[in-house]
């Protein structure tokens, strides 16, 4: 496989709200996004391919363990990301929230 090394992506938004209720335990008091895989956490892997490859907005969608996942993406990412935060991930999808985010 080769290496893109283009930019690609204009403006991205990465859906990281949900429970991951079929994960079982694995999520319990973490968000699927921050599953570890291969030594880091999913997130990490998307936002590090998006951001080798990006000319614009990366925008990370919360709600479920919001605070933690924040927190995360704060120290890793600084100001290169922004968050919209989806206090109501159970009630609704979070496709409803990516309108709103398009609309600040």
């Amino acid at each position: 496989m080769t290496e893109v090394s283009a930019k690609i992506c204009h403006n991205v938004i990465l859906l990281a709200a949900g429970k991951g209720s079929r994960m079982g335990d694995m999520t319990l008091g973490k968000t699927k996004a921050m599953l570890e895989c291969g030594g880091k956490a999913v997130i990490d892997w998307m936002l590090q391919a998006i951001l080798t490859r990006n000319d614009g907005e990366v925008v990370v969608v919360t709600g479920y363990c919001a605070e933690f996942l924040e927190q995360h993406l704060q120290r890793q990412y600084g100001s290169r990301i922004k968050v919209a935060r989806n206090d109501r991930y159970e009630d609704d999808v979070n496709i409803l929230r990516v309108k709103q985010v398009w609309q600040l």
